[in-house]
């Protein structure tokens, strides 16, 4: 097992502006994040929000990747009709669905057509997993965001201190429902237990736009030189600098306690 001593490398991306989010909270977050945290993690952020388009992304990741030899790659997304932040355990391929990537237009205007799967991906599975260890992930991540509040809102100023984090992500929703489509039969939100109503918790509802799609490619491209230490998080609605600094904190302790699973499996 890897000591706080070995470093370890974590890479950190976040999307750019899309229907009608100009500020996409994913890379607000990101782009405010430390470079270090302690435990010796280095945190290399993408210099930019990546731009919500197929193509572009299906060039960057296997540049990005190559840059330098990440222990761990976190990609962060947002989804609007959510009231809490979620990792997501698998991505998938949609050329056998009705719907999905070949249907649903980036912020340029195109798809990634069902033509362009197969030939990308015709030797991959049709879905793939992280292979780090989510359900130990989420239990650390819930115990070291147990005491993360926010500061009260002013339609909220008579609420105590300490306002949960659930009250402020209902009060900053300002979309509907995303629609969420499950990838696999996996039964592991029985194994969290109470988790599952969490701030924090784990999901297998990635969806088939560019956060599924930024994942599915980084599974593939991280399994050609080992295990797929890539996981995606999807962020609730935020859009002040408080809630986007709450934000960086509970996306800190989510990079420590990938880190600390991690180092635990090596």
């Amino acid at each position: 097992m890897p000591s706080p001593a070995t470093l370890t490398k974590v890479l950190v991306t976040g999307f750019g502006a899309f229907g009608g989010f100009d500020d996409n909270p994913s890379w607000e977050i990101v782009s405010r994040l430390p470079r270090t945290l302690p435990n010796n993690i280095e945190v290399t952020i993408h210099p930019e929000a990546i731009r919500v388009a197929y193509h572009p992304v299906f060039d960057l990741v296997p540049r990005l990747y190559a840059e330098d030899d990440y222990d761990i790659v976190l990609h962060t997304g947002l989804a609007a009709g959510r009231e809490y932040f979620a990792v997501e355990q698998s991505s998938s391929q949609s050329r056998l669905e009705e719907w999905g990537y070949q249907d649903s237009p980036d912020v340029d205007g195109e798809v990634f057509t069902v033509a362009e799967q197969e030939a990308a991906w015709a030797n991959e599975p049709l879905s793939l997993e992280t292979d780090l260890d989510l359900l130990r992930v989420v239990e650390l991540w819930s115990n070291k965001t147990s005491d993360i509040a926010f500061p009260p809102l002013a339609a909220d100023a008579t609420e105590e201190p300490g306002t949960a984090v659930t009250d402020l992500w209902r009060s900053a929703r300002a979309a509907g429902p995303v629609e969420v489509r499950l990838m696999n039969d996996f039964d592991y939100a029985s194994e969290l237990g109470d988790g599952v109503t969490d701030d924090v918790r784990w999901s297998d509802d990635v969806g088939f736009y560019l956060c599924g799609f930024i994942y599915y490619t980084g599974l593939v491209e991280k399994s050609k030189t080992g295990p797929r230490d890539v996981v995606f998080m999807h962020v609730p609605y935020l859009e002040t600098e408080d809630q986007y600094a709450t934000g960086v904190e509970v996306t800190i302790e989510l990079i420590n306690s990938l880190v600390e699973s991690w180092r635990e499996r090596q």
